[in-house]
């Protein structure tokens, strides 16, 4: 027998538990699935987030699980299960099935399961990601004030010559000099090479990369195919990212023209099927923090105003 609730929310991370202490201050019952997975798992810090500038990202989302679970509210309800699949039943409310096998039924959806990045095709890179490859340089970098030098990586999908120019000229904030590296794409460089100022200290190398590794004592060496290799003090890289929607391919969701996101109606993330709703970075291209917890802390509310306009004012007992 399905397990009941008023809201179902896929996505512990932060705006998952934004939108869930929303509920909970309007005495609405709702369950967090969380699947233990986070886009910024490699990172061990995280930035420009008021009073959490600099800690782990992990300490929020401890801290968050706290206040909302173990504190004062009681309506809302946590579960490291991941959802597997969803479903709209014929009354209009939406049905999970989690990684054991349990039902859940919910009278609205939340979804904020976030995005993935895609990593490129070079060993190595996986291992160095959010730790010697830096994807934001307000993220990043500030840390790396006056390195001897960094890199860009200008290699797929970053090929476009402004986009590749607009992040060295970020990165040279905190490096004396910059390379970009084109991994033989030779059309490319040259491209770039027609944005570059004399004296600007930025230079190309077209040379094929083999290979990326962690290097000792810091930073990242990138390791050519023809042998040589250099150390950077970090390098910058702007990947594509896909919605992790899987778990709601059946409910035929729309995506944004990029594919990266579900499309949503502003301001309260509204996605294309009625009653359901999406938060963080799975709704939006601008993928920050600040961001993600201000969407929860927007759809939640959303929710209970539709609830209300439905005519469910008054929170139900639950069989959780």
């Amino acid at each position: 027998m399905a397990t009941k609730a008023e809201v179902l929310i896929i996505g512990g991370g932060p705006s998952g538990l934004s939108a869930g202490l929303s509920l909970a201050r309007a005495r609405r019952h709702a369950v967090v699935f969380d699947s233990g997975e986070y886009r910024n798992a490699p990172s061990k810090h995280l930035h420009t987030f008021i009073t959490w500038d600099h800690r782990d990202p992990a300490e929020l989302r401890a801290a968050a699980r706290r206040e909302l679970f173990e504190g004062r509210y009681s309506t809302v309800k946590y579960s490291n299960v991941p959802i597997k699949a969803v479903t709209k039943l014929p009354d209009g409310a939406f049905k999970a099935v989690d990684a054991a096998g349990a039902e859940w039924v919910g009278d609205k959806l939340v979804l904020a399961t976030g995005v993935r990045d895609v990593m490129p095709d070079i060993p190595g890179f996986a291992e160095c990601w959010g730790k010697q490859i830096y994807h934001c340089m307000f993220c990043h970098g500030f840390e790396d004030t006056g390195a001897k030098s960094a890199g860009v990586l200008a290699i797929p999908p970053l090929i476009n010559k402004d986009m590749c120019f607009a992040l060295a000229s970020m990165a040279r904030q905190f490096s004396a000099s910059l390379t970009y590296y084109t991994d033989a794409n030779q059309q490319l460089a040259d491209d770039i090479q027609a944005l570059l100022k004399p004296g600007a200290a930025m230079k190309l190398d077209t040379r094929k990369i083999a290979r990326l590794e962690p290097a000792t004592g810091g930073g990242v060496t990138v390791c050519f195919a023809d042998g040589s290799s250099v150390h950077e003090a970090f390098l910058v890289y702007h990947p594509k990212s896909e919605a992790n929607v899987g778990m709601v391919k059946d409910l035929g969701l729309e995506l944004s023209p990029s594919g990266a996101e579900l499309k949503v109606t502003p301001p309260f993330n509204e996605t294309s099927v009625q009653g359901c709703y999406a938060v963080g970075d799975v709704s939006t291209p601008l993928k920050a923090l600040a961001n993600a917890v201000g969407s929860g802390s927007v759809a939640g509310p959303a929710v209970v105003q539709q609830f209300i306009r439905e005519g469910k004012p008054i929170a139900f007992e639950p069989s959780l």
